[in-house]
């Protein structure tokens, strides 16, 4: 809370100054281009804590550090595990969600120490994630930390000023604090993680030990007002200033901003002056800013922040906020956050009739609540799964190093080589190509194996890269002349990338022959449809879709989806030399496609993968037990934008749920030319896809309807005990009618 009294003397100005923080945080996880500075927030929130601390103890006769760790038990403990362990069950209603560290960050939120196990863990605050629920709980953590030291130094500064002058103890307080002021520019200056710097408790304490300090001051020595404070608007003016100069950081300031290394100093000493001037009891804006309904929003602003994040990464997982769902996040944030306050606000004397309200909704929260503990139980901790691929990784490392030094030599005496690459086309000898390629983790974990398969290459992969690292690497070697061609670039991972960055790339690259891999993380980091669109610009372009590829091959990678494991290391260098080789000889004789055959289908399809695969010549199937739509689109737009969509086009659809007249009328836009064969197939009561696609199919020429509508009626052996799968005389048939249908001829 924010008062410093009773009624009367209530600093409203200190809960718009809580509730304009508030915002700024919620609108900096949500959208980080709009206020970047939004981070700055917490600043606030950390001196202001420091302050109220004081001044709403500092009139207590005896104060009782047991009493004050009960209520803040209440007030600060009881709410945040509520929200972890509901979170926790919402989040098991989404089985397909890897959570990695759900048990370890679980843990760490609840002892409180979820600061310095993200430090640990390296998760980037200031690139948007949606992998965790829990990333802001490190501030919340950072203030339970402060919340078992500050009462006992309180209690021990109360003692200690019996037998010292207040004013000698008070400045060793002040003089802690600008020493502790000058932490976060050492580590800035000592090029420390970002994490560490950011959540860093020593680092942050400094805010807090700002508001002791005012606080300390104002409880025991009189404020002195100049007259022109006591003039009329003089405060409110002022108030208004300071906010205004506030907001306009929280809107300017990043992490590549010129003040970034004392912004934290600015807007720490910008608060005290904001609390100051509210606390001015000489000055009209005391009594101007009373405003009760200020008090009862406020009031929620600590409910807010805890649920705000999770209440998104659910968002996120149902579909995200854009449009009118963005509407539906903020209005469910603060519904949830007046309930959740509201509730556990709840006390047994005085008792009151809202209280047995309040007593039913503490009933309620208590289900999801003991749910959410049930799957903190069962949640399985991958931490050594995780340090055993970290290790792997590192273990890579070295091998490249040593191979890298191997490599000069050799790409010395291929310089001559390097200089016209219509050589290079003449011959495709993919494997003895001197290729170059950069890359972050996920090509790290397969460099040996790239050497294996490229002896002639050259591959530099780390740990978190961006793009920026990237592109010095791959103006070192074209300075050194040692940039090979072709070159391959496996960077997007860790991050958002620009298509700027893409284009001094290939800049960079000159005529040589780039191919760039999309990343397996794009539902995190939109860049597939950036790296698309940069193949599309580009002759000399072309995109390697891994993440494509790789859907189903769920051995190819650990339990992040990201990372390779051994046999994945061995797919992964193995496709980039297929897409390498095919990509030269597409080149070289302008390869006919005419004969390629796409198929697109879902639940039926899927059991046909194999027999299709076998009597089909490099078949291009997107197929999953539901399709998502997006994805299918996606990727016909990438085989329409790289000239490479077949020719002939078969699809199974709707055999699990309902596909409506849109979707296959935006299906049939994009395949339009091509020769496309749609097979009607059992449907379940209730779907009507068969009638959508008799509805919109007569809008097109060469569109073909295939009616097996009937199957099951006519043959229930080909049909699974579920009725939704087929069995292997099933697949066999589906697949022969399918084969029948592309090569009538055959």
């Amino acid at each position: 809370m924010a008062a410093t009294g009773n009624k009367k003397t209530y600093a409203y100005g200190l809960d718009i100054l809580r509730i304009i923080c508030t915002i700024a945080v919620l609108i900096y996880h949500v959208n980080p281009d709009f206020i970047p500075g939004g981070f700055l927030a917490v600043c606030c929130f950390l001196v202001l804590h420091g302050y109220l601390f004081v001044t709403s103890n500092a009139k207590k006769e005896h104060f009782s550090v047991a009493e004050y760790y009960t209520k803040r038990l209440f007030r600060l403990y009881l709410p945040m595990a509520v929200v972890v362990f509901v979170t926790l069950y919402a989040v098991s209603l989404f089985p397909d969600l890897m959570w990695l560290n759900k048990k370890p960050e679980s843990i760490s939120v609840l002892a409180g120490y979820n600061n310095w196990w993200q430090i640990t863990a390296g998760q980037s605050y200031f690139s948007r994630v949606t992998n965790s629920p829990f990333i802001h709980m490190w501030y919340i953590s950072l203030l339970l930390q402060v919340e078992i030291v500050l009462p006992l130094c309180y209690r021990a500064f109360r003692w200690i000023t019996r037998y010292i002058k207040f004013i000698f103890v008070w400045i060793l307080v002040v003089a802690a604090t600008i020493y502790s002021m000058t932490i976060i520019p050492a580590l800035i200056k000592a090029n420390a993680p970002e994490m560490r710097i950011y959540f860093g408790t020593d680092a942050r304490i400094f805010s807090i030990l700002l508001g002791v300090c005012l606080g300390l001051w104002r409880s025991n020595y009189k404020r002195m007002t100049f007259n022109f404070m006591k003039m009329k608007y003089v405060g409110e003016i002022l108030f208004a200033i300071e906010m205004i100069a506030l907001t306009v950081m929280f809107f300017v300031i990043n992490e590549t901003h010129s003040l970034y290394n004392y912004s934290f100093i600015i807007t720490s000493l910008l608060t005290l002056l904001i609390i100051d001037t509210v606390n001015n009891r000489s000055s009209r804006v005391y009594r101007t800013l009373s405003i009760p309904v200020i008090k009862r929003i406020a009031s929620i602003s600590y409910e807010v922040y805890l649920t705000h994040y999770p209440v998104l990464f659910l968002f996120i997982l149902m579909g995200g906020i854009e449009g009118s769902a963005g509407f539906l996040y903020v209005l469910s944030t603060i519904a949830i956050s007046i309930i959740l306050h509201y509730a556990l606000s709840f006390r047994i004397k005085p008792f009151k009739f809202d209280n047995v309200l309040k007593l039913a909704l503490c009933a309620a929260l208590a289900l999801p609540t003991f749910r959410g503990v049930i799957q903190f139980i069962r949640a399985k901790d991958y931490t050594q799964d995780m340090a055993d691929m970290e290790a792997e990784l590192n273990k890579s490392a070295e091998i490249q190093e040593q191979l890298q030094q191997e490599f000069m030599e050799k790409r010395r005496r291929e310089r001559q080589l390097l200089s016209d690459p219509e050589k290079m086309i003449e011959d495709v000898d993919a494997k003895n190509l001197p290729i170059s390629a950069v890359g972050d983790s996920v090509m790290l974990g397969a460099v040996p194996t790239l050497y294996r398969t490229f002896p002639n290459g050259e591959f530099d992969a780390a740990q978190n890269r961006s793009q920026y690292p990237a592109i010095e690497i791959l103006q070192s070697w074209k300075n050194n002349g040692t940039l090979g061609n072709p070159v391959v670039i496996h960077i997007g991972t860790n991050g958002p990338v620009p298509a700027s960055s893409y284009d001094q790339m290939v800049s960079i690259c000159g005529d040589r022959y780039v191919y760039f891999l999309t990343t397996t993380n794009n539902w995190q980091f939109a860049n597939r449809d950036t790296i698309l669109s940069i193949g599309k610009k580009y002759k000399n372009v072309t995109v390697i879709d891994w993440e494509v590829y790789s859907r189903d091959h769920n051995e190819y990678f650990y339990y992040d989806g990201i990372h390779l494991t051994p046999e994945g290391r061995k797919g992964y260098a193995e496709y980039i030399l297929d897409c390498i080789a095919q990509d030269l000889v597409v080149r070289k004789y302008n390869l006919d496609e005419d004969h390629s055959v796409m198929g697109i289908g879902d639940g039926y399809l899927l059991t046909c993968v194999d027999i299709l695969r076998a009597n089909l010549e490099e078949p291009y199937i997107i197929t999953a037990e539901e399709l998502n739509w997006d994805t299918v689109f996606a990727d016909i737009d990438n085989l329409i934008s790289t000239d490479s969509l077949p020719s002939k086009v078969f699809i199974n659809i709707g055999s699990n749920k309902t596909v409506e007249k849109v979707t296959i009328q935006q299906l049939l836009d994009k395949l339009n030319g091509k020769e496309v064969y749609i097979i009607k197939t059992p449907m379940n009561k209730g779907n009507t896809t068969n009638d959508n696609i008799d509805a919109v199919v007569s809008g097109f020429e060469k569109v073909t309807v295939i009616d097996w509508s009937n199957a099951k009626k006519e043959h229930s052996e080909y049909f699974a005990f579920d009725r939704k799968h087929l069995t292997k005389a099933g697949s066999q048939a589906l697949a022969q009618l399918i084969l029948d249908t592309i090569n009538p001829s055959e």
